[in-house]
């Protein structure tokens, strides 16, 4: 049976529907049965995929930094024509934040290796000569793009970053939109950050060179921009992939190389109760 190990950064509502789609559509389109896995943390992605516990994974970008010397394949995601994408630095709408208006603000991040979420706004604050550790009162790990957006929403955090392709406002609003829904317009741009490649669908050493051989041409079938079946577009929220050149994510290492892989303890905190 085959392993596909799936990242827990869309929320755990969003990751089991697409989890229970592609454990189905993908074991028909591969002649095998798949089994889908959600990752408790990217942490516990990177060892899984080291320790060769799972045939085929959807890795955050900053998640193939640390795993590509075991990628057999890595094909990346393609959104909005781009296989690249940027952190957005976004707070609540009519406040006038700027990079400059952040110091004794507090921070909701997504987890300790998202990029998207949290590495490359730290990046673009250094780069403008600023401290993450000395500008925010707090900083703190949600888990997911949604619930670093809600905790924004419910006045526990100033800003959070999120994921975006491209530099405009009409990319922060497919991105707003993609990750909380109608909430997208209660929020308004900070700071965008230099750009990164895209997550992107890994196949692993686990399998063998024959098995990835196979499953590439089921899956992504072409020369240059793979389009493959709907059901994996959709999941993924994609629209192609792009196969990743030798060492292009493993370059990420200058951000990731010495971030923690394991959240600490009781660092994610329990999502709001229901009434």
């Amino acid at each position: 049976m085959l392993e596909l190990l799936v990242p827990p950064s869309l929320g755990p509502l969003k990751a089991s529907a697409r989890a229970e789609l592609l454990e189905s559509a993908l074991s028909n389109e591969l002649a095998e049965p798949v089994r889908i896995e959600v990752a408790s943390s990217y942490g516990e992605m990177v060892d899984r995929i080291r320790a060769k516990s799972a045939h085929l994974a959807w890795c955050p970008a900053a998640v193939c930094a640390h795993v590509e010397e075991h990628a057999l394949a890595l094909f990346k995601v393609v959104r909005n024509g781009a296989s690249t994408y940027r952190s957005a630095l976004v707070g609540r709408r009519g406040e006038l934040l700027t990079v400059e208006k952040l110091r004794g603000l507090r921070a909701a991040w997504v987890d300790r290796l998202s990029l998207g979420g949290y590495l490359l706004a730290l990046d673009l604050l250094r780069r403008r000569g600023y401290d993450p550790e000395r500008v925010f009162r707090t900083q703190s790990f949600y888990g997911s793009h949604p619930g670093a957006l809600q905790a924004v929403l419910r006045g526990e955090a100033d800003v959070a970053a999120i994921t975006m392709n491209g530099d405009t406002e009409q990319d922060l609003r497919r991105g707003l939109h993609m990750h909380i829904g109608l909430d997208q317009r209660d929020f308004d741009l900070i700071a965008i950050s230099e750009a990164a490649p895209t997550d992107a669908v890994l196949l692993s050493d686990r399998l063998s060179v024959p098995h990835r051989d196979r499953i590439v041409a089921r899956l992504f079938p072409g020369t240059k921009t793979y389009r493959t079946p709907s059901f994996l577009l959709s999941a993924l929220d994609a629209e192609a992939f792009e196969r990743a050149t030798p060492g292009e994510y493993t370059a990420l290492l200058r951000i990731v190389k010495d971030v923690p892989l394991k959240p600490r303890s009781s660092e994610f905190p329990p999502p709001p109760s229901r009434r």
